[in-house]
């Protein structure tokens, strides 16, 4: 799935993919810093061609975030 986060100053994106590596797992979970930015966009494609968007998600909280 592809994660991406969009202020008035830039945009990141995350790829996460919940593969495994050798002892270890890639966890599904993304950090995004925002510097002093308050708030931001969060859009997420899932696996399937699907988005899920959140506008206005304030800075400093954990989002869960699940396909419909």
């Amino acid at each position: 799935m592809l994660v991406t986060v969009t202020t008035d100053e830039v945009t990141q994106v995350r790829e996460l993919g919940g593969t495994s590596n050798y002892v270890s797992h890639n966890p599904l979970e993304a950090h995004v810093g925002l510097g002093s930015t308050a708030v931001a966009s969060v859009t997420v494609r899932w696996p399937d061609g699907t988005t899920t968007t959140l506008d206005a998600v304030e800075a400093d909280q954990l989002l869960t975030i699940s396909q419909p």
